[in-house]
């Protein structure tokens, strides 16, 4: 998926698309949320922690690292329905 659909994420679980985080946070987000995208069971722990990494910050860091890059394609679309529409 993107990084920036996450930006786009439902805030208020209706499944439609809003703006709920911005795409260059900078810092971990905390998220309460018991459901587990694996299956339909909740969990115990619903404290998650996740980080928004731009595509800039990603490719900068392993051009850094010492990836020789010589094309970068991005997919217009995902295997699975990300909003419910």
């Amino acid at each position: 998926m993107h990084p920036g659909a996450a930006v786009f994420d439902d805030p208020e679980g209706e499944g439609m698309p809003a703006y709920s985080i911005p795409y260059f946070i900078g810092e971990a987000l905390r998220l309460d949320d018991p459901s587990d995208y694996a299956s339909s069971k909740y969990l115990q722990n619903a404290v998650r922690y996740e980080w928004i990494h731009p595509l800039g910050e990603t490719i900068t860091a392993l051009l850094n690292a010492g990836l020789s890059l010589k094309w970068l394609h991005e997919h217009h679309s995902i295997p699975f329905q990300r909003y419910k529409v």
